[in-house]
């Protein structure tokens, strides 16, 4: 099951919001600082069963979108 993660950046003293992606292992940070796109997405990964091997995948597809 794909789970949402939140990250804190502190960039040029501005702290800034980021989400990524978790599931067993596999994890990525970053993706969007838009949580309910990543939610939604998340909600797509979890309905489709998707296998954590393709997560990078179609993390780049998304950001590309």
């Amino acid at each position: 099951m794909y789970t949402i993660t939140q990250y804190k950046k502190n960039i040029d003293g501005v702290v800034k919001t980021t989400y990524g992606i978790k599931c067993d292992e596999v994890s990525v940070k970053d993706v969007s600082p838009n949580k309910e796109e990543v939610a939604e997405l998340i909600d797509r990964l979890n309905k489709y069963g998707l296998s954590p091997c393709h997560l990078q995948d179609v993390i780049e597809d998304f950001i590309q979108e």
